[in-house]
């Protein structure tokens, strides 16, 4: 691993190695690198860079419907341009790129959804959408991922890093890849979970927990009897020749994350509906929530329980978009409901398990 780091990262990464060893790490280390698929390479380059990002054998990534993605693609970025080119671009009040961005998500929303409307970009609210019948004004909104950014550092803070430190301790000249995802909602101590991380229990029962993990971590790579910690959801290995590196994988958001960003965007934007039934001649107000891109998000799956508590809002329709791969889904108000709408989702990259 330290060989395939940048020179600019090598001697950060050593110096929290130590300090994770001797217990002193007073914070994360996050090293952050970009990777692209280009467009103009052979099928087989570009099944190849994919399977990079994802730190698996390109044997392992199925090639029909690794094509069949490709062409989903594609034609998501021909028909959203369709939809939107009449004004992406234009000057605006708020600031091009902002608007742009905007626009973009409306364009997809439109496309996944199967929607027929004609836009017209406004401020209050973002967007008019007029048929034959309807003029609904549409505000968009980002999820915030703030929270959900710091709990990944402190899982990583509190408790892989350590991991990972115990087990290249013990074992330096273990390779490969380690992909792991936790339960931090099930209840370990005295009713508290992982993700109590300053709760005075878990504290003083985090090294058995680090222990717990390292061991069955270590048990399930070398092929004995691994005892499943509780608080384990899944946990897969990939050989490689370089140095073993741990990678954490949050399948969903943290539910009660979730349901926090969605209730804070519904509230954040209901302060102004009043203004914006009041400002323009629209038969319905909607909300249309966005999250995912290239960043964290974009790894996230929301499904129709991802909610934990009813939502109330005086938004006529509430959509949540995922703007990395067009799910979407409409807020069934009052209610922890959510109902997926989405016609166009791109599918997700079909991977075979391992061949023993």
């Amino acid at each position: 691993m330290l060989d395939s780091l940048p020179a600019e990262q090598k001697q950060p990464f050593i110096d929290h190695f130590v300090k994770s060893i001797l217990g002193k790490a007073d914070a994360p280390l996050i090293l952050s690198t970009s990777k692209t698929v280009s467009n103009d390479g052979s099928l087989e380059e570009r099944i190849k860079q994919t399977a990079a990002i994802y730190g698996i054998d390109p044997q392992r990534i199925d090639r029909e419907e690794f094509l069949l993605g490709e062409q989903e693609i594609a034609a998501s970025k021909f028909h959203v341009k369709e939809i939107i080119q009449e004004h992406l671009y234009k000057e605006n009040t708020t600031g091009q790129r902002s608007k742009n961005d905007e626009l973009i998500s409306l364009g997809k929303f439109l496309y996944t959804t199967q929607m027929k409307f004609e836009i017209e970009p406004t401020e209050v609210p973002d967007f008019i959408l007029t048929s034959e019948k309807l003029s609904i004004g549409v505000e968009h909104s980002r999820l915030e991922e703030g929270k959900a950014k710091a709990y990944i550092a402190e899982l990583w803070k509190k408790y892989l890093n350590p991991t990972l430190a115990l087990i290249l301790a013990e074992t330096h000249d273990l390779t490969g890849v380690g992909n792991l995802t936790l339960d931090t909602d099930i209840k370990l101590y005295d009713d508290k979970s992982l993700r109590d991380f300053n709760n005075k229990v878990i504290k003083s029962n985090s090294l058995q927990i680090i222990k717990e993990l390292a061991d069955f971590i270590m048990a399930t790579i070398r092929g004995t009897s691994p005892v499943i910690p509780v608080f384990v959801k899944t946990f897969s290995y990939q050989p490689s020749n370089e140095l073993f590196c741990l990678r954490y994988n949050q399948d969903y958001f943290v539910r009660n994350d979730f349901t926090d960003m969605v209730v804070a965007g519904v509230q954040k934007k209901e302060k102004r509906l009043n203004a914006y039934r009041q400002n323009t001649n629209i038969d319905e107000c909607w909300l249309l929530l966005v999250y995912g891109d290239a960043s964290l998000s974009s790894g996230f799956k929301v499904s129709e329980q991802s909610l934990t508590t009813a939502i109330s809002s005086s938004f006529d329709r509430v959509f949540i978009l995922n703007a990395f791969n067009q799910a979407c889904f409409e807020l069934q108000r009052d209610t922890a409901k959510l109902v997926y709408v989405a016609q166009k989702q791109f599918r997700e990259l079909k991977i075979k398990p391992i061949a023993l």
